[in-house]
């Protein structure tokens, strides 16, 4: 009887000292691109008259609970007015594993990659970065579905 309770106790401490510390939660989810960001230039279309097309700027941005953040940033051109016949649509894929500051807040380091610097999750998710050029923009995304921790609102 001592046995097993001496072995019982030997793999609760074994266990207790190998074991991780659980990894803390941070906010994962989608988002769209808002038209206050920088980088849409506070509009979301512009005509362009001799052409009688309208180019409309998005972006969507995924993070995950992996602490990967994916980001698509596109246009879709079309004939006459925002709601005319698609005529063209490009836009550029992101991935890149993000640091975590706290639960409402990640990192994303370089230049290249969009949206860059530091992101606050608050009532939006705002990421306050650099461009190509080393000048100082933001992003602004609405969340479309999200998870958060408590602690971001």
């Amino acid at each position: 009887m001592k046995l097993a309770w001496g072995v019982a106790l030997w793999c609760c401490i074994a266990c207790r000292d190998t074991a991780s510390p659980p990894e803390p939660g941070i906010f994962s989810g989608d988002f769209v691109l808002g038209g206050e960001s920088d980088w849409t230039g506070g509009q979301a279309c512009n005509y362009v008259i001799p052409a009688d097309q309208t180019v409309c700027s998005w972006g969507r941005l995924s993070v995950s609970v992996d602490t990967v953040l994916q980001s698509v940033f596109g246009s879709d051109v079309h004939q006459g007015t925002a709601t005319g016949p698609l005529v063209h649509r490009d836009s550029v894929l992101y991935a890149e594993r993000i640091g975590v500051g706290n639960v409402c807040t990640v990192f994303i380091a370089g230049n290249v990659t969009k949206p860059n610097g530091a992101g606050v999750l608050g009532d939006s998710l705002r990421f306050s970065g650099h461009n190509l050029l080393g000048d100082s923009v933001r992003w602004v995304y609405a969340p479309v579905q999200i998870q958060r921790p408590r602690q971001c609102g």
